[in-house]
């Protein structure tokens, strides 16, 4: 069949935070050597989100710069060969502004990250989940 002999096709997540002694000129530099390391093995990146600066939860050392409380996170949704995994991680492994990083796949929409925001469901005046509370005597009624 024709299909045998096209390349598997998977989908990715890769998260990385980066420290800030990490100057910004080396950060674009980084972003564009990880967009560049999949593109070239015929991969695609659907989308870079920039998540800011955060703390961590625990220190986060890194031998031969220091000890960090809070970095910038970027996540990155691309597609490609699983063998684009293992170079992607070099990559980042052996850069000296990436504190962490994970790759995970994607196995269906509800493993995409989403923002905070889609977490919580919008409810209107209608829709209320409990009744308004009544434990007190309304002002009016009070004179």
């Amino acid at each position: 069949m024709l299909f045998r002999c096209l390349p598997r096709r998977s989908f990715y997540e890769t998260t990385f935070s980066l420290h800030h002694k990490f100057p910004a000129n080396d950060c674009k530099l980084l972003l564009r050597e990880t967009t560049r390391t999949i593109a070239e093995k015929d991969g695609a990146i659907f989308r870079i989100l920039d998540l800011g600066w955060r703390h961590t939860a625990q220190p986060v050392n890194k031998s031969g710069v220091g000890q960090f409380h809070y970095c910038r996170w970027y996540v990155m949704s691309w597609g490609g060969p699983p063998l684009v995994v293992k170079e992607l991680n070099e990559t980042l492994k052996y850069s000296t502004g990436v504190l962490r990083y994970m790759t995970v796949k994607i196995r269906g929409p509800k493993d995409v990250y989403r923002n905070r925001s889609t977490f919580y469901p919008v409810l209107k005046p209608s829709q209320r989940i409990a009744p308004p509370l009544m434990h007190h005597t309304a002002m009016n009624e009070v004179r």
